[in-house]
């Protein structure tokens, strides 16, 4: 099989080889600028609020830790006579991780997974030599987003194409551990975003945490009590249906909002969002106090680590440790 470097390497060649023009600078899509959406779905208050004091004393016990990571990048544009447009061509790089954390120790408990793609609209644009070298690692993202072959809107399905392959990792890692662990005496699995209505994760005992708030799914007025509330408080909980996506079914998620750290002059420091599903709404202060326990150490040298939870930290370390660096990314792909 080969190794990530490798694959890269192919990309690079085939890249250079067969018509597609490389950007001098390549942009990743992760840190373009997203501006905040509200929500479709409709949103239900399952409590009274809109902000709760999280009764302290007992905790939840979250024993396992899912993150992924994805790098989607710009790495060149090609030409279509077919559709009459620049095309652009995305390098995605995407791995998953679960961790155990048992008597203050961190480890892997299924095999990381790391893999490389290359993401265009359609293959159809792609010279037949580049398909023999790389088409085992080429992925279409013409299906995905809105309809249209605007270069913008195409290099949006490019991100959200590589968020799907990331969350596809993150499944698959998910269906080994439940096949190995028996989760019947009170563990959770604390998922690094989202919880998608896949079999594998409609669980009582599977949870999400999510750091960034793209989406308003509160009111104005209740979101302005939320968002100022103070450490170690909750919003009440509310619930919205959540699509189907990638391997999933449509469900009803619910979710409530709680703050692990605090300054008053930012609202969104230290906010997190948590999901779950019906059975597990009962057990939310006690696993809001497990998460307000995860905390430790206060700073972390690292991103958003207002909003992280230190065995999350732990994840993102391990998989940058996997993945090779933009030096040698770039190096290869000749930047």
């Amino acid at each position: 099989m080969a190794t990530v470097q490798e694959d890269i390497a192919d990309i690079a060649e085939a890249v250079r080889d067969y018509g597609i023009t490389p950007v001098r600078e390549p942009i990743l899509e992760e840190e373009l600028p997203g501006g905040r959406r509200k929500t479709e779905e409709r949103v239900s208050w399952e409590e009274r609020g809109p902000v709760i004091e999280v009764s302290s004393g007992n905790s939840a016990s979250i024993r396992y830790f899912v993150d992924g990571i994805q790098r989607t990048r710009l790495i060149g544009t090609k030409y279509s006579l077919r559709y009459d447009v620049l095309v652009p061509v995305h390098l995605s790089i995407v791995g998953a991780i679960i961790i155990e954390h048992e008597a203050e120790t961190y480890k892997p408990v299924v095999e990381p997974k790391i893999e490389v793609h290359v993401l265009v609209p359609s293959k159809k644009i792609l010279d037949e030599n580049f398909l023999k070298k790389c088409g085992h690692l080429v992925e279409e993202t013409q299906k995905k987003g809105k309809p249209g072959w605007e270069i913008l809107n195409l290099r949006r399905k490019a991100y959200i194409k590589s968020s799907d392959l990331r969350q596809k990792l993150e499944i698959e890692l998910t269906e080994q551990l439940l096949k190995r662990k028996s989760f019947d005496d009170g563990l959770y699995l604390l998922i690094d975003g989202t919880i998608y209505p896949h079999n594998a994760v409609v669980r009582p005992d599977v949870i999400g945490l999510i750091k960034r708030h793209y989406e308003s799914y509160l009111n104005p007025k209740d979101e302005t009590q939320v968002f100022s509330m103070g450490l170690h408080k909750r919003s009440a909980i509310f619930s919205f249906k959540r699509r189907g996506g990638l391997l999933s079914r449509p469900a009803k998620i619910f979710s409530c909002y709680a703050k692990i750290r605090h300054e008053p002059a930012d609202p969104l420091f230290g906010l997190i969002r948590l999901e779950f599903f019906e059975d597990t709404a009962k057990n939310v202060d006690l696993l809001c106090t497990a998460i307000f326990d995860l905390t430790d150490p206060l700073y972390m040298a690292s991103r958003e680590w207002d909003t992280k939870v230190y065995p999350i930290h732990i994840c993102e370390r391990y998989l940058d440790s996997e993945l090779p660096s933009m030096n040698v990314i770039g190096a290869i792909l000749g930047w």
